[in-house]
């Protein structure tokens, strides 16, 4: 939560009555008080903040104190005047003016970096209800890693907050393993083969900034390898395109298009690439969004051709950080529009068009040393009509709507190491319930567990 200090001062008018001359002399009568002399105007230039900034930079803030007298610090524009607040020797003048910034810009994650910065030099505890909000507004991977780390308790804290930086790098690197029950999602009824797997995921991202938003490019790649499932054995590369516009004081609209593409068991699988239009609104102590997303995909095996597909989705998505705690809640709604798998000459037809409809839930909870979490996953598919088979026991021909609902829990622990490495563990549960049993076409009964621990690693640049 924000702490606003503010001063309250009271002004007080002394009615006088004209007295008679010859009391005059006689009955002292209060002086007004003095008026206070306003400094002589100055003239705000971008000269002038970006001198401010240029002191700032240098860490001479003795000289930021000297060029922002109090009379014109509320003239600058928000961000200056954040730094001018920095650099304040006075606590209670910093607040305010913190304070007067934040109500003009209050999503502006650098002015609130700078007030976190400036409370943590004074009482670290302070400064984390506004780390915590950085962690929500930021539209920076960087920002919103840094701010992390000061939650974590592993900040270095003397690092000089960069006023201006138009451009950075962000990027994580991931190396762990896992043993997962049923890599190769094999039904219930039949019998599923373990393995040990090697994981690591790479993700980097380019933004540079403008001047009503943002636009970055960003890529990432996933490799799963199985040590006894070689046909679950999985590559990923995904890149994406994003530019994001802030179309009001705390509202950002982004547009973003991408594109990915896998193996599965080192055999081409699957491709898909589609537009994502996002709208965010950022509060206080939580953001929102909503996202529409078309995309298609298409699959390279002749026997999972009839699945691929254009796909319709929306989802909504809630978040807040209530320091020590974060919380989010996603909901979606896909409508998924492929073909049919038919046999004329035995009368099969199996349908893959279908309706999806997903709750997320997911909460943690920071306590410095490490970090627990739990992410509750539910969602059902219902096929948009019904298949017509012929059953494996009696081989009678039957038709069936497909539905399967899947529960997903994984409880997990974050641990910081030191700056920029995090050690994460986590098990994962999965259950596949559905009205596809052994006597139909295929049994979508499954069950899958994974347990596992990896090495996160953060560039920022």
């Amino acid at each position: 939560m924000l702490l606003a200090l503010a001063l309250v001062v009271g002004a007080t008018a002394y009615g006088v009555q004209p007295l008679d001359p010859r009391l005059r002399n006689k009955i002292p009568v209060r002086k007004p008080r003095p008026v206070e002399q306003e400094e002589p105007s100055v003239l705000i230039t971008p000269e002038l903040e970006e001198q401010l900034v240029d002191f700032f930079t240098r860490d001479r803030c003795d000289r930021v104190r000297g060029a922002a007298p109090r009379a014109i610090q509320r003239r600058l524009s928000p961000l200056v005047a954040a730094v001018v607040a920095y650099c304040q020797s006075d606590p209670l003048e910093a607040e305010q003016l913190f304070s007067w910034a934040e109500e003009r810009e209050p999503t502006r994650d650098t002015i609130v970096v700078l007030h976190a910065r400036y409370r943590w030099k004074l009482n670290p505890a302070s400064a984390l209800p506004l780390w915590a909000k950085v962690v929500l507004i930021t539209r920076n991977q960087a920002t919103k890693a840094l701010a992390q780390q000061y939650l974590a308790g592993i900040a270095e804290g003397d690092d000089l907050v960069e006023i201006g930086k138009k451009t950075n790098f962000f990027g994580t690197l991931v190396v762990g393993a896992s043993r997962e029950s049923n890599p190769l999602g094999i039904a219930i009824s039949e019998a599923p083969v373990a393995s040990v797997a090697a994981n690591a995921q790479a993700n980097a991202t380019y933004t540079e900034q403008l001047d009503n938003g943002s636009w970055s490019a960003g890529a990432g790649l996933l490799n799963n390898r199985y040590f006894t499932a070689h046909s679950a054995d999985l590559l990923e590369a995904d890149t994406e395109l994003s530019l994001a516009l802030r179309v009001g004081k705390n509202e950002d609209f982004t547009f973003r298009p991408f594109f990915s593409y896998l193996t599965l068991g080192n055999l081409p699988y699957e491709s898909f690439g589609g537009i994502a239009l996002r709208g965010v609104a950022y509060r206080d102590y939580y953001k929102q969004y909503v996202q529409g997303t078309i995309y298609q995909d298409w699959y390279y095996r002749n026997e999972y051709k009839p699945q691929a597909g254009w796909h319709f989705r929306f989802d909504y998505n809630w978040e807040l950080f209530p320091f020590p705690w974060f919380a989010s809640f996603g909901a979606y709604f896909e409508h998924v529009r492929a073909a049919r798998d038919t046999d004329d000459a035995n009368a099969l037809t199996i349908t893959y068009s279908h309706n999806d409809i997903g709750i997320q839930l997911f909460a943690e909870h920071n306590f410095r040393l490490f970090a627990p979490g739990l992410n509750t996953k539910l969602y059902l598919r219902n096929d948009a009509d019904v298949s017509s088979f012929n059953r494996l026991s009696t081989g009678g021909l039957t038709t069936k709507r497909r539905q399967d609902l899947t529960l997903e829990i994984t409880p997990s622990f974050t641990i910081p190491l030191e700056t920029n490495y995090h050690l994460y563990i986590w098990y994962t549960f999965s259950r596949t319930f559905s009205n596809l049993g052994a006597d139909d076409y295929a049994d979508r009964n499954v069950r899958n567990s994974t347990v596992g621990a990896a090495l996160k690693a953060y560039i920022i640049k």
